[in-house]
């Protein structure tokens, strides 16, 4: 028997030492495609896809390189594998230029990763993926001990990158996303992130219903003055390490031009859940509501850089949250300045806070997060709120559904209050142009016969 098995050891052995691969040239300048009867693909020098020029590679196909090598895209590259037939990408920096061609969430083409294993040479690895004004998507892909996975280059304006279904390893350094700036857009939904630096927030924003697990050195999401709309949802954030990790680093919001959204998140064991400035922050910036506030170590709100003498400051709203606790002044003392040992509730307007958790979003776990079937753009399914709105963002049409019965109004307001369209509707589904709308949140609101309201929130690009 040991025989036996010693003998189909050195059979496989043999096979895969003898097996066909290929070196990849440093110009590519006709179409290929990459399967595996030409697997692995060699990477031993700089490579350019020339203007033009798609390369597709099919599912089981490996790709390695020697961690020194750029593979630089002005055509198209896809990589598209299937669940039981990974893409391994491996020791790879890739570059898509400007002249790269885009992708197209609606038809489905363009440069694209979907079921890729991503993975360095040596651990921890700088980054991977660099976009220069180029729109790429990401599905169902893993992302193993890199330190950098996806960055902008140079300006890093006009990147529209969309990521679902994937998950993130890291070992706490590094940044997931950053450097998506004017004009730049993500979608980073359905995805389970353990261990990783923060997702730099671009200029429109949506992260939904991911899964955020042990924080150790740096927020899992942080704006460094860039955002101007965000809508962050339905996630899970626990086990951060470190006070100077927060959930969401909301530090440098500072005008009235931006729209931050916090709604139906759950944050659990962490030293702080969300860091706010002390300088100007209007009403109308930074909405936090219906967030379950669990077991924190050191304060759930932490403001930073706060002055007891001086400076105006308007109210925040951290409305129908629950605190883990009914009691005013353990939530009071749970907001607070810790570099000058200030409480400052007053600037936060906690009321009507909520005595049993009030999130209900997916994904309970981090196994659950990236399991979704998802389009590229972003879906509010239905919920305990009866409706569901898409495309979201949507650009000229948004689609509604519901299974609330009778006549049905639906309203969009802007972040003023000022309702910018209107539609009846008496059936489960009804669409509503918004092209006309300025870029930024909404809400959209379905009323009832009864007068009952439900309210979602829409990005409109």
């Amino acid at each position: 028997m040991k025989l036996k098995l010693l003998f189909i050891s050195f059979f496989t052995l043999v096979f895969f030492n003898l097996r066909a691969s290929t070196t990849v040239p440093a110009i590519i300048n006709s179409n290929q495609v990459w399967d595996v009867s030409g697997s692995p693909y060699l990477v031993g020098v700089n490579v350019l896809i020339t203007q033009g020029v798609k390369v597709d590679v099919k599912p089981g196909v490996s790709i390695i390189s020697n961690g020194l090598c750029r593979l630089t895209v002005n055509g198209t590259f896809s990589a598209m594998g299937k669940s039981d037939s990974l893409i391994l990408i491996k020791g790879l920096s890739i570059y898509f230029s400007d002249s790269s061609v885009d992708y197209n969430p609606s038809s489905n083409t363009g440069s694209q990763f979907t079921y890729c294993l991503f993975k360095p040479i040596y651990k921890s690895s700088s980054s991977v993926i660099t976009l220069d004004r180029t729109n790429l998507n990401i599905d169902y892909c893993d992302f193993d001990s890199i330190s950098y996975p996806i960055q902008g280059f140079g300006s890093g304006d006009s990147v529209k990158l969309w990521i679902s279904n994937s998950t993130f390893q890291g070992d706490g350094f590094g940044f997931l996303i950053y450097g998506l700036r004017q004009n730049s857009f993500i979608s980073f939904t359905h995805n389970a992130v353990f261990n990783f630096g923060y997702i730099l927030l671009a200029e429109t924003n949506i992260i939904q219903y991911c899964y955020f697990y042990g924080m150790r050195y740096y927020a899992s999401i942080n704006d460094y003055g860039y955002a101007r709309s965000a809508l962050i949802s339905c996630n899970y954030f626990k086990n951060g390490n470190y006070t100077y990790c927060p959930a969401i680093d909301l530090s440098t919001v500072n005008s009235t031009s931006r729209h931050i959204v916090i709604q139906n998140n759950e944050f659990d064991s962490m030293e702080v859940f969300i860091k706010m400035p002390c300088y100007y922050v209007a009403t109308d910036t930074v909405e936090v509501n219906n967030n379950d506030f669990l077991h924190y170590r050191n304060k759930a709100v932490s403001y930073s850089g706060c002055s007891s003498t001086t400076g105006i400051f308007h109210v925040v709203d951290f409305t129908n949250n629950y605190w883990n606790t009914t009691d005013t002044t353990l939530i009071k003392a749970a907001i607070y300045d810790y570099r000058n040992d200030i409480k400052i509730p007053f600037k936060i307007d906690f009321s009507n806070f909520k005595s049993s958790p009030v999130s209900s979003c997916w994904p309970l776990s981090a196994v659950d997060a990236p399991k979704k079937v998802n389009t590229g753009i972003t879906t509010t399914r239905k919920n305990a709120t009866h409706f569901a709105i898409f495309p979201n963002p949507a650009l000229t049409i948004l689609n509604i559904e519901t299974d609330l019965q009778g006549k049905l109004v639906c309203t969009i307001k802007d972040i003023t209050s000022r309702e910018v369209a209107h539609q009846e509707m008496d059936a489960d589904h009804s669409s509503i142009n918004v092209s006309n709308l300025k870029p930024g949140i909404y809400s959209v609101i379905l009323l009832n016969e009864d007068g009952e309201q439900y309210i979602l929130k829409l990005i409109h690009n």
